[in-house]
């Protein structure tokens, strides 16, 4: 078993579709510039461990995809969020998988249908939780099947799922969680910026008025975020701008007009691909901060961070599907989309405990907007309440 690579050039920068013949066991990659290629292993991802090793099969802290060969099998892994995926086809010759669904219904000749009007509820069933998504998308060729979050593994017995490592942490205190929030930062910064890879990448941040973006502001910043994109106004107009927090914490303020998209033709189109609605739009303003980065965002913040989250599966049930929509747009922009709320989610349960221990009401405040994690994370590094 090994690994043949095909450089597309025209693909997106971060795309990538592996062909994998179930007669001689070789797999040929199709991929964008921008992927990383090594003999046993590629990737267009950053994950918390040393970037040589491409361990990125043995952790969930990861963001962006890619594939391990190991002895006799091959681990496709899709990142460690929801608001990416991988893909994957199988015909009686070959067995296609991808991270961008544009690819693989193209390469595989394979058309949805435009009568059928159910593809966005189907989408957002990733809501759900991972036990609760719909998990195959029909097409004139059969079905495509969808992996969110879990590793696909194939070998000699064929293609199946495997639950991604990493529960049991111990999530007991306020201070053991925040300190693998700030583990695993610090780790991912180093792989992101080494030295060893083809295409090098720079964090950025994401800011607005809320928690969540600043609370992943504040964890980043330490370990080498110096600069953010922040939307001056929200969707319903009032000012949403994170500068004030921005100038606080010395980070460069890249400011967006979240009308931007307008500009564009046919901006729908990306995000619409992507198998979701066109709710990210707002991204097409900020392509030339994008590009080369990874994008610390706050997805799902909602949901971990809330004191009063009625979700506390290890399944990752969401609010909704926000980021999702980013995708295809990202795999050609070339940057990764780094959900951190996302890290360590399936201990949601012990999480919320810590949102509402007793130890944590001097940062609790009334109201249905409350997340003491998020205010004692920022107020601890300075920002005023």
């Amino acid at each position: 078993m090994q690994f043949s690579y095909v450089l597309k050039g025209k693909w997106p920068t971060l795309s990538w579709l592996a062909q994998c013949n179930k007669s001689d066991r070789n797999i040929t990659v199709y991929h964008g510039a921008g992927v990383e290629t090594k003999p046993q292993w590629f990737c267009e991802a950053v994950w918390d461990d040393a970037f040589d090793e491409g361990n990125f099969d043995t952790t969930d802290i990861i963001a962006g995809s890619g594939a391990r060969i190991r002895d006799d099998r091959i681990t496709f892994v899709s990142s460690g969020t929801t608001v990416d995926r991988i893909q994957w086809f199988e015909d009686k010759n070959s067995i296609f998988v991808s991270n961008s669904l544009s690819c693989l219904l193209t390469f595989t000749d394979a058309a949805l249908d435009p009568s059928y009007s159910g593809y966005i509820k189907d989408a957002n069933s990733v809501i759900a939780g991972l036990d609760g998504y719909k998990p195959t998308l029909s097409t004139s060729r059969g079905d495509i099947r969808l992996v969110y979050f879990n590793n696909l593994i194939w070998d000699d017995q064929g293609c199946r799922i495997q639950t991604k490592p990493g529960m049991g942490r111990d999530f007991s205190s306020f201070e053991k969680y925040h300190e693998f929030l700030q583990r695993s930062m610090a780790a991912l910064m180093a792989n992101l910026r080494a030295a060893t890879r083809t295409f090098s990448f720079k964090p950025m941040g994401t800011l607005s008025s809320g928690y969540d973006s600043t609370t992943v502001a504040v964890l980043g910043r330490p370990h080498g975020l110096e600069e953010v994109i922040t939307f001056q106004r929200a969707r319903e107009g009032h000012d949403d701008s994170g500068a004030s927090a921005a100038q606080r914490l010395n980070l460069r303020v890249h400011a967006v007009d979240r009308e931007d998209w307008r500009k564009e033709k046919f901006p729908e189109v990306p995000f619409i691909a992507s198998y979701s609605s066109a709710e990210d739009m707002v991204f097409l303003g900020a392509a030339q901060h994008l590009r080369g980065k990874v994008l610390l965002t706050g997805y799902h913040g909602d949901k971990v961070w809330d004191k009063m989250t009625p979700y506390l599966s290890d399944q990752i049930i969401r609010g909704d599907a926000s980021g999702l929509a980013l995708t295809e747009y990202r795999l050609d922009v070339g940057f990764i989309n780094c959900a951190i709320p996302f890290f360590g989610t399936r201990q949601v349960r012990d999480i919320h405990a810590i949102s509402n221990a007793q130890s944590m009401k001097s940062w609790d405040v009334p109201g249905d907007y409350s997340r003491p994690i998020c205010r004692r994370i920022a107020e601890e590094a300075g920002l005023p309440r």
